[in-house]
């Protein structure tokens, strides 16, 4: 599948990864039109996703949100998957929540 992948932080603090894809064809077997993907991490766990990312990526300054929002965008949605991201996070033990939603 082929998301658009938006990274950021929502106003309680979480980190939030959402993707969308419009379907170009609507006349699909479940007559859908677009899909949407996202993942959340609470915001008492973003030390513990700062140190994940400085541990596999030590080139990156992930001091700031920005700049784990960026290694996140651009490591996982971009270069890799949202798979191999809940993958690592799963190794670590940093809790997350998926939410999937068909329109």
């Amino acid at each position: 599948m082929n998301y658009q992948w938006k990274v950021h932080t929502n106003e309680e603090g979480d980190f939030v990864i959402t993707g969308r894809e419009d379907y170009q064809v609507t006349d699909n077997l479940f007559g859908l039109q677009r899909s949407e993907l996202a993942l959340r991490i609470h915001a008492h766990e973003l030390l513990s996703l700062r140190g994940l990312l400085q541990e596999y990526f030590p080139n990156v300054n992930a001091r700031s949100l920005e700049a784990m929002e960026e290694c996140v965008r651009e490591e996982f949605c971009e270069n890799r998957s949202l798979s191999e991201f809940k993958y690592w996070l799963d190794n670590a033990q940093i809790p997350y929540r998926i939410y999937n939603r068909v329109a």
